[in-house]
């Protein structure tokens, strides 16, 4: 991210809860520019110092509104796709004996159960965080 073919092209978001909060202390370390998200329980979301705090039920809906408004798409050749939709089939919305309603995932067979997670984190970026276009692009000079 701190490469000048880069630097000003993209933006870096990562899940920063649980293990995410090591990856973002070396990217702060490293001084490289990122959203570190930490999920939360409820659809909100707000901006304390480094961190944005938003709830998953949150992340899940804007993802799925994406795709229903055709907003967002997978390519037809993206070599992940069959384990993306896997994992974005495996998130359910359960309620619990308090009344709530949260969003559970569990590990699709290849144990991958952080690529749906990911994708959120992007659509949520994308929608709250650097409203602009999610595209499709080829970068170079950046090995």
């Amino acid at each position: 991210m701190n490469r000048p073919a880069v630097v000003g092209r993209c933006e870096l978001s990562i899940d920063a809860t649980g293990l995410g909060r090591v990856v973002h202390d070396m990217l702060v370390e490293k001084n490289v520019r990122h959203n570190a998200v930490q999920m939360t329980t409820g659809q909100n979301w707000s901006r304390n110092g480094q961190y944005v705090s938003v709830g998953k039920t949150m992340m899940v809906e804007t993802l799925s509104v994406m795709f229903a408004s055709g907003e967002l798409t997978f390519a037809s050749d993206l070599p992940l796709r069959k384990l993306i939709e896997e994992d974005l089939a495996s998130f359910t919305l359960t309620t619990t004996a308090a009344g709530n309603q949260i969003i559970t995932q569990s590990r699709n067979a290849a144990g991958h159960g952080d690529l749906g997670i990911s994708l959120s984190v992007g659509a949520f970026a994308s929608q709250f965080l650097m409203p602009g276009y999610v595209g499709m692009g080829k970068l170079r000079g950046y090995h």
